[in-house]
Formats: structure tokens, sequence, C-alpha cells
């Protein structure tokens, strides 16, 4: 649940385009350092050590409750948070448009990497990226929100609890800088 609230917070403070990039990077950079980064150039090794990885990351995700959901998740968690938004009452046209363009710039920005990063890495020259790359993309896909954890989180918690929750701490926070005010005036 924090993980999830983390990623939307950011999203709500006008950093999603930038949250989205940095992980889409992460994710490819992060098989690529060290001997990872050699064994991606060896045909079948790479493969074992990338079905290695497969098992290990979802019998460790399955087992040990691992709060991270996946990258696909975590970038559409905030876009549904930012839609979530637009409902609010009261809002602004010029944060309505705000939030219009931060949406359309995460889904523009992460596309357009996938696009490079699909180039870069593909199944002739990667023989261990491609291949966890390939299996992050495929599990998402098939899981209800990209992962099931963030489904199961929004039975706990969803969108407009969350803008409702928001709402209801900044009034209380504005009656208690009144009331600080008035008194020291």
């Amino acid at each position: 649940m924090d993980e999830s609230f983390a990623d939307k917070f950011v999203a709500m403070n006008g950093y999603g385009v930038e949250f989205a990039t940095g992980m889409k990077v992460f994710e490819a950079e992060a098989h690529s350092f060290g001997a990872k980064g050699a064994i991606d150039k060896i045909p079948v090794i790479g493969q074992i050590f990338a079905l290695n990885y497969i098992m290990e990351s979802t019998f460790n995700t399955i087992m040990t409750g691992e709060p991270h959901p996946a990258l696909t998740s975590r970038i559409n968690s905030q876009i549904s948070i930012l839609e979530e938004e637009l409902n609010r009452p009261g809002i602004s046209d010029r944060t309505r448009a705000i939030i219009k363009n931060d949406i359309k710039d995460i889904k523009e920005q992460t596309e357009a990497l996938d696009k490079l990063m699909h180039k870069d890495i593909n199944f002739k020259s990667s023989h261990y990226k491609y291949y966890i790359l390939a299996f992050n993309r495929w599990i998402t896909e098939i899981q209800p929100r990209g992962d099931i954890r963030e489904l199961f989180m929004s039975k706990v918690k969803d969108n407009k609890s969350i803008m409702d929750t928001l709402e209801k701490n900044a009034k209380k926070a504005e009656e208690l800088a009144n009331k600080f005010n008035k008194k020291f005036k």
C-alpha cells in the first residue's frame, strides 16, 4: 500500500513523467552492470541466468510480499490517480490542463522509451535482459491492473478514498491554521 501511494503521490505533485521515465530506464539498465552485462552477450548462459532471475523474482514476490508493484502497474496507478483528480469538483481550468498534460506526457514518454528499448534490446542481441523485460511485460499484461497486489490494495484504499482523505486533511489543516492565526493576532 505504501509503495502504491508513494507512486501516486509523486504524480499528484507533478513528477509523474520524471518518475515514469526514470523507472523505465532503471528497469532496462539495472540488468546491464557487472556480470549481468557480460552474461547478456553469451547465448544459452544468458538465457539460463534469465530463467533463474524469473523464477527467483516470482518466488520472492509470492513468498516475501515484495512491496514494490510491477513497473507497468506503478505507472498505471499514477495515471489513475491523476484521472481521479480530474473528477474533483472545483479544480481550476489551469490545474485541469496541467493534469491532462501530465497524463499525456506520462503515456507518451513511456511509449517512446518502450520503442527505444525494444530497438536496443532485442532477441538477437540480448540473451539476458531481453527475456527479463519480456517476462516483466508479459506478467503485467496477464494480471489485473498490471499487478494483482495493486488490485488488492485498491480494495483497501481506492483512488476516490485517497482523494477524499487528502481533501479532508487539507480542510483540517486550514481550520487549525485559522485557529492558530486567531489566537496569536
